[in-house]
């Protein structure tokens, strides 16, 4: 199993991502996870290996390391504190519950599909 990232993508389109849409990294993160990808489908044509990659957007859960936006948010929560918003507030990002990831990687490595990078 590869864990990828959704950072493949051109971060400036609209998300939800399509997954047809063409991979065009922004940074080098995306195009490390890009890359190793491809290496993944290298190895599955040419060694009969079955590796399977995940894109995934920041993952999320309880117990997430203190000063992250999530325990920062629960935490102000808890206190009764203002949540505050820097600049517009219209900034957007991509998130996926820790307990979705797990389920969607036990689905992934129990599913015989295969798909090209």
């Amino acid at each position: 199993m590869n864990i990828s990232s959704t950072a493949v993508y051109d971060m400036t389109l609209e998300t939800p991502f399509e997954e047809a849409l063409a991979p065009a990294p922004l940074s080098r993160y995306g195009a490390v996870k890009l890359a190793i990808e491809g290496i993944a489908h290298l190895y599955n044509r040419n060694f009969g290996m079955e590796i399977k990659s995940l894109r995934l957007a920041q993952v999320l859960g309880v117990g997430e390391r203190a000063g992250y936006m999530l325990s920062i948010f629960q935490q102000r929560c808890l206190e009764q504190q203002r949540l505050d918003v820097y600049g517009k507030g219209d900034a957007g990002r991509e998130y996926v519950y820790v307990k979705d990831v797990a389920y969607g990687i036990m689905c992934a490595l129990k599913s015989d599909t295969k798909k090209s990078v």
